[in-house]
């Protein structure tokens, strides 16, 4: 049996509520209350994901996360 951490475990939740959403962008409070995830430390893992190229992000007040990549 694999044994992830949860860190690793909240990003995949997240990627999937991301990739299920279509093209649209999804918050991080979206992603925290749909889950149940600490806000907090969603948002250090959605900045990593962020700086490794996998999501990106659009600020304002229509942001948040989107895929790079299909």
């Amino acid at each position: 049996m694999i044994r992830i951490s949860k860190k690793v475990e909240y990003a995949l939740m997240a990627l999937k509520h991301i990739s299920n959403s279509g093209n649209k962008v999804i918050t991080t409070r979206e992603i925290s209350d749909t889950n149940n995830i600490p806000y907090d430390l969603l948002s250090k893992i959605m900045q990593t994901l962020k700086n490794e190229n996998i999501l990106s992000s659009n600020q304002g007040s229509s942001g948040g996360y989107s895929l790079s990549k299909r």
